[in-house]
């Protein structure tokens, strides 16, 4: 068959959050495994995500509190509405909402009323900015830090531009699967995922194995949130290794 003459798949913007706490041992991550009836890596290990939509980049102009951050050749800047995307996945797919009140102190939020408006949400009886609006609260991406940028290669059947993030999981609030598109939402450590991985029992694609990868070198939240704030940012496409295999293009390894 000639492909030549067939559409190209369609990159959707999409952001992803990679929720971090230290209980005493070391950084860990909250991952949610997707659902076996999923169109889209069903029983994979994942990080809360999903596309950009159009209430994000209207939130971003009037409910997003964020730092001012400074030009650097070496990082990509972050963008107001993927920042957004991040934050509204956290809530919906995490069950967290990073937010703060109106003098810019982060929100302290009742945790059943969270559950509420979570499930208020998923069934379609509220929307994200009325969420925000029953908690009195802005967004808050002071507490989101902006970590890679990768793009799906054009062998595959969905395409997104994603922005992954790094947030500190808020103090009081419990991070859970939506046991609709997500389910067997945990806290693991990063060499513990990879090892599970390497094991057979807990897949996952390439861009989560490299983002746990990298995660894995840093043994405090501190050490880790020093490299996020300096790290390189640059766009990453990977290219084909062989049969569902990837890599890094070449001068990319550790630059990312």
């Amino acid at each position: 068959m000639d492909r030549s003459c067939e559409p190209a798949v369609k990159i959707r913007p999409a952001a992803t959050v990679m929720l971090a706490r230290d209980m005493g041992s070391g950084p860990e991550i909250f991952m949610l495994r997707r659902s076996a009836r999923s169109a889209f890596l069903p029983e994979m290990f994942v990080f809360p995500g999903g596309a950009v939509d159009e209430l994000d980049t209207d939130l971003a102009r009037t409910r997003l509190l964020r730092n001012l951050e400074m030009p650097n050749p070496q990082r990509e800047p972050a963008d107001p509405s993927f920042e957004v995307a991040a934050l509204r996945e956290a809530f919906e797919e995490a069950g967290v909402l990073l937010s703060a009140d109106s003098g810019g102190i982060p929100a302290v939020l009742d945790a059943e009323q969270l559950r509420e408006q979570r499930e208020s949400l998923h069934a379609g009886a509220t929307s994200f900015d009325a969420v925000l609006d029953a908690f009195g609260v802005v967004l808050d991406s002071r507490r989101l830090w902006h970590f890679s940028h990768w793009i799906t290669p054009p062998t595959e059947s969905h395409r997104f531009d994603t922005h992954f993030y790094l947030a500190l999981a808020p103090a009081g609030q419990a991070a859970s699967s939506d046991e609709i598109e997500t389910r067997e939402g945990l806290w693991i450590s990063p060499s513990d995922a990879l090892r599970r991985n390497a094991s057979g029992n807990f897949p996952m694609i390439f861009p989560t194995i490299m983002h746990l990868q990298r995660l894995s070198a840093y043994a405090t939240l501190d050490a880790l949130h020093e490299f996020a704030m300096t790290k390189s940012i640059c766009v990453v496409e990977p290219v084909q290794a062989g049969e569902r295999r990837f890599a890094l293009p070449a001068g990319l390894d550790g630059k990312w």
